[in-house]
């Protein structure tokens, strides 16, 4: 498949493409056919064929209308190689997109179905691997075209008919008398055999290509046919404001569409009466039914690549540790926004726990920053344990916790005890979501620390 072209519609500017499709089909007839035909040559490698500029042809576009086709630029395609036997491709001209004006080129077998236009047939021998091995077979010009060549020369006479019967003899003897009157001539004989037909005549000289109206313009807004400028003149703002845009001097042989859809065409006083407008007939129908629809079409191309994903993921920010602990302390934490949570690192390595023992401490860490506060179950703060070797001395054993309250706020506790420990925590918790049921601001009277002031944040 080649790059798609443009579609090259006669009015492409003044009116919208469905528009002048219907023109086109109008003048054409609703036919799709070769105007000038494609020019192909094999390419010095592999199978692929140029296919020359300036071809001209008239296409389907699979909704009732007809599109004129055509290239300023040379292009190539692509055959398959040959097979086990002799097969024949078509190129086709395939509209793609009749409201965007696109089209492609595309060699196929058996296009049946296609919106478009057969451009050529390739004869692909067996085993073909190069474009020096395909036959090419441009599509004739078909629509238009030269005249009619000379007869050719006439075929030879048929055989005679029987004679008729003979006429009454004379007296005998004596001189012979006058001849006798004409007798009644014999019935018809039947008709001889046809002559062979004879060879074809030399093809004629390419006729003067044929010229049709140009249609610049419709009306009906505020105008009538009856007031078509008689010099072809049409002033801006004529039949309303922007119609048209700017003064305009119509051309003989350019065209007006009235609303009812009958074309009105400028003869400068060349009409049967004098007049300087007529009307050669309808171009434009009032609208059909709608059509059944059709079968999906071809599955398309595979689109770009997308931008890569954004994972929102945050950089790790470590909080520095409270008085009061030992060395080997490391809190950090990181937002994990694809999945709506915060990290947390929690390490935590001690020969001594303080406080002395039997009482219980909590120490509080910096906050951590808005875009990571996290969810309040029901309005309470979440806890979890230090997960590590060694232990906490007492009886029965104890666990630190660490404490994540609202407005990212984080603290460790220690119950009564002390002895050696190794401990940490690496856990996923929610992101807050304001306004649910896990917004701290929802229970203004529920768990510890509901006195905390709320201040305003965005949601993750």
């Amino acid at each position: 498949m080649t790059t798609p072209h443009k579609v090259r519609w006669g009015q492409a500017g003044r009116y919208s493409a469905w528009d002048d499709r219907q023109v086109i089909t109008a003048l054409s007839g609703g036919r799709s056919a070769v105007v000038r035909s494609v020019g192909l040559t094999p390419a010095s490698a592999g199978l692929v064929v140029n296919v020359s500029a300036d071809w001209l042809a008239l296409a389907d576009c699979g909704d009732g209308t007809i599109a004129v086709l055509t290239s300023s630029l040379e292009a190539a395609v692509t055959v398959e190689p040959g097979g086990a036997a002799d097969r024949d491709d078509e190129l086709w001209a395939i509209i793609t997109d009749p409201e965007a004006a696109t089209y492609a080129l595309r060699v196929l077998e058996g296009a049946g179905g296609q919106h478009g236009v057969r451009l050529a047939t390739i004869t692909v021998p067996a085993g073909a691997s190069t474009a020096d091995e395909l036959e090419l077979h441009p599509r004739d010009p078909d629509f238009g075209g030269g005249g009619q060549g000379p007869p050719g020369p006439q075929g030879p006479p048929g055989a005679d008919g029987p004679p008729g019967p003979p006429g009454l003899p004379g007296d005998p003897g004596g001189p012979p008398g006058p001849p006798g009157e004409q007798g009644i001539p014999g019935p018809e004989g039947p008709q001889g055999p046809g002559g062979v037909e004879g060879p074809r005549g030399p093809e004629g000289d390419r006729g003067v290509p044929g010229q049709a109206t140009l249609i610049v313009g419709s009306f009906g807004q505020v105008r009538t046919p009856d007031e078509l400028p008689p010099t072809g003149f049409v002033p801006a703002g004529w039949d309303g404001e922007g119609r048209p845009l700017n003064d305009l001097q119509v051309e003989t042989g350019w065209a007006f569409v009235y609303t009812d859809g009958h074309l009105w065409v400028y003869v400068a006083d060349q009409g049967p009466g004098g007049e300087s407008w007529v009307s050669p007939g309808m171009v434009q129908g009032p609208e059909g039914a709608r059509g059944p629809a059709g079968d999906p079409g071809p599955q398309g191309p595979v689109g770009p690549a997308g931008p890569p994903p954004d994972y929102d993921l945050g950089p790790w920010v470590t909080l520095t540790p409270p008085g009061g602990l030992g060395p080997g302390i490391r809190f950090r934490y990181r937002r994990v926004g694809f999945l709506g949570c915060v990290q947390l690192d929690f390490q935590a390595h001690w020969n001594t726990v303080p406080p002395p023992p039997g009482a219980n401490a909590t120490f509080t860490f910096p906050a951590m920053t808005e875009d990571c506060w996290v969810s309040q179950p029901v309005g309470q703060q979440r806890y979890y344990n230090l997960q590590g070797a060694g232990g906490i001395t007492g009886t029965p054993l104890l666990l630190v916790r660490v404490q994540l309250g609202p407005n990212g706020g984080v603290q460790l506790l220690v119950p009564a005890g002390t002895g050696g420990s190794v401990g940490n925590l690496n856990v996923l918790v929610p992101l807050l979501s304001e306004g649910t049921e896990d917004d701290p601001a929802q229970h203004p009277m529920s768990g510890a620390g509901a006195s905390v002031g709320r201040k305003e944040r965005r949601s993750p």
